[in-house]
């Protein structure tokens, strides 16, 4: 991966995962089943991490950076995490666990772990061994995470479905115009 695409990429990411810390964070004292608290607390504190290590695999400087990126290329990951802005706001304004649980694991995370994946699929090992060691523990949390909430929406009262469809509907509108170029 050039090293102006893994900047763009890993500030629009960090700022995505710094949100999703936010969003999850926040929920924990606002549930009341036990399980969902420690789920959301536990990624909560994993989406942190994600953020820190997006900020470790950042190109910091370089010819091409330096050269290149000028101001408008250090701001393009900020532009790209602020068009998912309604989005995360909308997964975040839920009040309903179940809706809460739907919003973020079954649309927002495994569209985030697709994103990982084709980052992952276009990596080229020998240049981008940080990045692609950097995805494969991101995935690594977020995939059991989709799954144990799966579970634990299975036996929560409600109906997340109409929830699931905006934050959707509204993560269809911004994800090209609001994503880096995936190749």
């Amino acid at each position: 991966m050039k090293a102006l695409e893994l900047r763009a990429a890993a500030g629009h990411f960090a700022s995505v995962e710094r949100r999703l810390f936010e969003i999850a964070g926040g929920w924990v004292p606002t549930v009341g089943e036990p399980e969902v608290k420690v789920l959301l607390r536990v990624q909560s504190f994993a989406h942190a991490w994600h953020a820190d290590l997006w900020d470790e695999v950042e190109p910091r400087s370089g010819p091409a950076i330096d050269d290149a990126i000028g101001q408008a290329g250090a701001e393009a990951g900020g532009e790209a995490g602020a068009a998912l802005r309604p989005v995360l706001d909308a997964v975040e304004d839920a009040t309903r666990t179940v809706e809460r649980l739907g919003g973020l694991y079954r649309v927002v995370l495994p569209r985030l772990a697709d994103a990982y994946r084709a980052l992952s699929d276009e990596a080229v090992p020998a240049s981008d061994g940080p990045l692609v060691r950097a995805l494969s523990l991101m995935l690594s949390d977020e995939i059991p995470a989709i799954d144990e909430a799966e579970r634990l929406i299975g036996g929560l009262p409600g109906d997340p479905i109409p929830h699931q469809q905006r934050i959707a509907a509204l993560l269809a509108d911004v994800w090209g115009a609001g994503m880096p170029e995936l190749r």
